[in-house]
């Protein structure tokens, strides 16, 4: 978080404890008592991206040390991550670091 404590910490702290699962932005603006407006204007200010790509963030970092590891399948990561499918996990991977999974996996093994 960037600043201090934010109104949204809520938010993000059942973000990081969730991050494999499917949520509903809804949900996370009622534990914070804010508006839509209010709850994406102070997330995007105290994370620096929306919880949507939050999540994304962290199951990609996830992902990075799962590759390194090299104990398991592309395929397999993606489901432990909660990505729906596989093709959806490598475009979200390749978004987030310019490399599909198994690129990134090569280069830094």
């Amino acid at each position: 978080m960037r600043h201090g404590i934010s109104p949204v910490l809520p938010a993000v702290e059942y973000i990081k404890q969730h991050y494999t699962e499917e949520f509903d932005v809804a949900m996370l603006r009622g534990m914070c008592y804010l508006s839509e407006a209010q709850f994406f204007s102070l997330f995007k200010k105290a994370v620096g991206m929306s919880p949507v790509q939050y999540k994304n963030f962290l199951r990609v970092e996830r992902a990075k040390e799962l590759l390194l590891e090299g104990r398991h399948l592309e395929r397999e990561i993606a489901a432990m991550l909660g990505f729906k499918n596989l093709n959806y996990f490598c475009i979200v991977f390749k978004a987030r670091t310019g490399v599909t999974p198994l690129s990134y996996q090569r280069a830094h093994t």
